[in-house]
């Protein structure tokens, strides 16, 4: 199977939106689930391609095929893997957020489902020493996944044809991005229906959270019953859609938003409008 292109990330920016804007279009065809992580998890990887292409169901030479997967673009190792089985040709998206609001974004979720037990604070000093140790970059950081300038060139490095939009232009003018977008990847321009993915309200309930993501022996059980992945992945945002209230968390305080604008961010955001060309004094403040 040819991969025609791939939203490479980042996280937390807009990313599933995006995913269901994509499924309307009647030329593109997306993976059964979002986020396969086949080319950043070893032990997915290592399955073979045979299993990632059980994924897309009705390939086709008309269709233009590709995947949304976030993990794309912090994991190292992505960039080569995408190369060497897709060639440069393959094109890339990336959907770019103030990087201290998709930090804070990125833990909310993370506490709403069980994974974060400390404050903001708390978790980014965690990150901090996690640096020092040299650890590689993982689903866990904050700061990290934030580091966009540094994670694009590498995939310049491998592949020529790459978009970048920002989230905020795509949140509020979805038909125009995602028109921008359809362009991009030399299908035809249509009208869609804008939908929006927030679930950022705080939990209704502890028992039906530990259900759906802790390692309860209920959940064990009906996982083995349940051999489908995508059905399970359908499963599980569906009670956490319906466990979620209008009910808003905390904000970052503006002295922690300072910390990391000035020791982790700001030549990042720079470099980030050397590439592109747009200035981003927002992200600045």
């Amino acid at each position: 199977m040819k991969l025609d292109f791939v939203v490479a990330g980042a996280a937390k920016s807009g990313t599933t939106t995006l995913n269901r804007l994509l499924m309307q279009h009647p030329d593109i065809l997306l993976p059964r689930i979002k986020e396969t992580n086949f080319f950043s998890y070893e032990k997915e990887f290592e399955k073979g391609m045979q299993y990632y292409n059980s994924f897309f169901i009705g390939v086709s030479t008309d269709k233009c095929i590709g995947e949304v997967c976030p993990s794309y673009m912090y994991y190292t190792n992505v960039p080569e893997r995408l190369f060497n089985e897709f060639g440069s040709e393959l094109k890339i998206i990336f959907i770019l957020r103030d990087p201290v609001d998709r930090a804070f974004s990125n833990f909310l979720m993370h506490k709403r489902r069980g994974y974060q037990k400390f404050d903001f604070e708390y978790a980014i000093k965690k990150e901090e020493k996690r640096i020092e140790e040299g650890a590689e970059t993982s689903y866990k950081d904050y700061i990290r996944i934030g580091f966009y300038a540094s994670q694009i060139k590498k995939f310049e490095s491998y592949f020529k044809n790459i978009k970048i939009i920002f989230f905020e232009d795509f949140i509020n003018n979805q038909n125009k991005i995602a028109n921008d977008i359809f362009s991009f990847l030399g299908v035809e321009k249509i009208q869609i229906s804008e939908t929006h993915s927030n679930n950022s309200g705080e939990i209704r309930s502890k028992i039906v959270r530990d259900f759906i993501f802790g390692r309860s022996r209920i959940r064990k059980a009906l996982g083995f019953f349940i051999r489908s992945r995508y059905l399970k992945s359908k499963i599980i945002h569906f009670i956490e859609r319906l466990n979620i209230s209008s009910k808003k968390n905390g904000k970052i305080s503006p002295e922690t938003r300072r910390y990391l604008i000035d020791k982790y961010f700001i030549n990042e955001i720079i470099e980030i409008e050397r590439i592109t060309g747009k200035s981003l004094e927002k992200w600045k403040k």
